[in-house]
């Protein structure tokens, strides 16, 4: 295996950041209180303990991540055992921290009973379809591990499936998810069965569909119930397909082992 060391002088960037590019990973950017090794994602085995890593869809090489641990005898504000993230302020490729934009973390450690916290992504500077993965899900010992996209109103559990596929855009805010360790109040059912299908960089994308779609029909209609494309499933969990559409809401239907009516909006 080799290994490549890039060094950018301060003397012509902004901050003095160390990326280190290996054949696995691409860290974006050092975390201002690491020392160069690791130390926020060292593979400590203890409960509670979560990775999350971002990662662009068809180039698992590249990838941002941050960690979340809950621990007795901490609290939600800044605690010794936090690790600061150091964020990109050109914004010249994605990031993925916990806490918020005015303090963001590599590493959040936060108490044992806290009920949820926010997973934030510095979105790119075009459009990008993300995977965003979890390890850890098996050290949890809290009622439950639940996914919130603020942006599309849409529900993942992560100890079911301990990943979910997103597109992020330019004009995102960054406190796209909130993760939820219970679930929050009034909320009973949360539906992570259907599909969802939301427009972005001029392609219309199904999320949540599974093996058993494969060959389905794919239709999307207009208002008035004109046919505009049919196409067939051919990929699982997420479907991409081209499709030119003015500002409007539209109907996308799927037609095979199920049949889901589902409505989206181009903005």
């Amino acid at each position: 295996m080799s290994i490549f060391m890039l060094i950018v002088s301060s003397a012509n960037t902004e901050t003095s950041q160390l990326f280190v590019i290996t054949p696995g990973m691409q860290i974006h950017g050092k975390s201002v209180a690491e020392d160069g090794s690791g130390a926020a994602f060292a593979p400590i085995h203890v409960p509670n303990q979560l990775t999350f890593r971002l990662i662009p869809e068809g180039n698992p090489f590249i990838y941002d991540r941050t960690r979340i641990v809950l621990q007795p005898g901490l609290s939600e504000g800044v605690d010794n055992v936090d690790i600061a993230k150091s964020l990109n302020p050109a914004g010249d490729y994605f990031q993925l921290y916990s806490g918020s934009q005015d303090r963001a973390l590599a590493k959040n450690a936060l108490p044992e009973a806290v009920a949820k916290t926010t997973l934030c992504v510095s979105p790119p500077k075009y459009a990008l379809s993300c995977r965003l993965t979890v390890e850890g899900v098996e050290t949890i010992t809290t009622d439950d591990l639940l996914l919130k996209d603020n942006k599309l109103n849409v529900w993942a559990k992560l100890l079911e499936t301990p990943e979910y596929v997103f597109t992020s855009e330019p004009n995102d805010t960054p406190e796209r998810f909130t993760l939820y360790f219970k679930a929050p109040t009034g909320v009973e059912d949360i539906d992570t069965e259907a599909i969802y299908a939301y427009y972005a960089n001029g392609s219309l994308h199904v999320n949540r569909l599974t093996d058993a779609d494969n060959e389905s029909r794919l239709s999307i209609y207009n208002p008035s119930g004109l046919v505009l494309q049919t196409t067939t499933i051919d990929n699982y969990p997420q479907y991409s397909t081209a499709i030119n559409l003015p500002q409007g809401v539209y109907i996308a239907k799927l037609e095979g082992n199920r049949n889901v009516i589902v409505k989206f909006i181009k903005r």
